[in-house]
């Protein structure tokens, strides 16, 4: 099952004796993230996601025992209490997994017999599209979750100068969609003269889309 969450998470109770610091690990190996604590591996498979791609949490208990139930939480960037995510069962060898599609910034932990585990922090991009328009004209749209717009925040038109990427204009984006959409779209329209066969993309900064995501960047562009 894959889920969308809408930040409504939640923090880990760090609850660190001696003994599981010591026995505390973190590894990252193929772009997964491990983190192990209070004897609970727990992973995600990235640490920084495109909005819209699935996220996998995944763990395994001390006891490696089937059918025990674990509670996932998660607490989403803006929010100061984790809430629970959603209730999984173990299956072969104490293993869980849940599949989901983060929509800011969030830290995951799991829970098990009254222990939680460490927590992983989940950046997320939104998702930038560039489109040419007639003349000289450019679409610029950034997509997060619902209700959270870019309105009035600057996106970039970037041209490949061989390895470095140069700005040849920007445009205040605006709200595209209804506050009540589930995907909330920002969209600016850019004038620039790009000569033909050029390669250009749309980008927006940290400064503009804040702390709670991921500085993004859209597909390149080769101008015909």
């Amino acid at each position: 099952m894959t889920v969308m969450t809408l930040g409504f998470l939640r923090r880990p109770a760090l609850a660190c004796s001696a003994a599981a610091l010591l026995a505390s690990a973190n590894v990252a190996a193929a772009g997964v993230r491990q983190h192990v604590a209070s004897g609970i591996a727990f992973s995600v498979s990235a640490g920084k996601i495109d909005f819209g791609k699935n996220l996998v949490l995944s763990g395994t208990i001390p006891t490696h025992a089937a059918g025990q139930q674990v509670e996932l939480l998660n607490q989403a960037c803006g929010f100061t209490e984790p809430v629970t995510l959603a209730t999984v069962r173990t299956g072969a060898g104490g293993k869980f997994h849940f599949t989901l599609q983060p929509m800011l910034k969030t830290q995951y932990t799991a829970r098990w017999n009254e222990r939680t585990s460490g927590g992983r922090t989940i950046g997320v991009r939104p998702q930038v599209t560039l489109a040419k328009l007639s003349g000289n004209r450019y679409l610029v749209s950034a997509s997060v979750g619902g209700g959270q717009f870019f309105t009035g925040k600057p996106a970039l038109l970037q041209r490949r100068a061989g390895s470095r990427w140069v700005t040849v204009a920007s445009t205040t984006l605006k709200q595209a969609s209804d506050d009540t959409a589930l995907v909330a779209v920002s969209s600016g329209t850019v004038a620039a003269s790009v000569a033909r066969g050029s390669t250009v993309r749309a980008a927006i900064a940290q400064s503009a889309v804040g702390s709670c995501y991921l500085p993004s960047t859209s597909a390149p562009l080769v101008l015909p």
